[in-house]
């Protein structure tokens, strides 16, 4: 990883941890055992420090943390957005140590992803119609596929604060809400038919 990455990263992880920190109980740089085998460590794995209102006793969610690499104006490309989806995916099937199986979250979230699905037009068709429609539905499908791996997102906004999110729009906790959807959703990976 890039220097500049790496402590864009660390900063990242800080503040949004000591923002979490007065609702969470938090512990860094975890590892787990994924079921090839592979070892691999995650940035942080969070327990309310409340769990009475959660949908489960033993909730506990993980953290990724990714900041941008990509030199020009801090996006990153098509390949290291894939990366990033197919680790949180690998993620979600890991067992983390005094864990067990948790759900992920991406760190600040999956908007710039979104973004650059938006403009993505494999066909170089011009009408609207379709154009709008195709990059929803992928958008929309993405965030789905997500959901279904137990992989949501960790953005903060004026509106919410820091807010956990899965399948797109569904919020599980927020800083200015608390618990959402968490009441209801256990937050397991399912495997198989659904």
């Amino acid at each position: 990883m890039h220097l500049a990455a790496a402590g864009a990263e660390a900063l990242l992880a800080e503040r949004t941890l000591t923002e979490l920190s007065s609702h969470f109980l938090i512990t860094e740089q975890v590892i787990g055992t994924h079921p090839t085998g592979k070892r691999l460590r995650i940035d942080a794995i969070l327990r309310p420090l409340d769990t009475s209102p959660w949908s489960r006793a033993d909730i506990a969610l993980g953290i990724e943390f990714k900041a941008p690499t990509d030199r020009d104006q801090g996006r990153r490309d098509r390949k290291e957005n894939a990366k990033i989806i197919s680790q949180c995916i690998d993620y979600s099937l890991v067992e983390w140590e005094g864990f067990g199986n948790v759900p992920i979250f991406f760190c600040p979230g999956f908007a710039e992803i979104r973004s650059h699905v938006d403009q993505f037009d494999p066909l170089g068709l011009d009408e609207q119609d379709y154009r709008t429609g195709f990059t929803s539905g992928i958008g929309f499908l993405m965030a789905a596929v997500m959901g279904q791996n137990n992989v949501g997102e960790l953005v903060h906004s004026d509106h919410l604060g820091w807010a956990f999110l899965i399948n797109g729009s569904h919020r599980i906790w927020s800083q200015r809400y608390g618990i959402g959807e968490g009441k209801r959703n256990k937050l397991i990976r399912q495997v198989g038919s659904r």
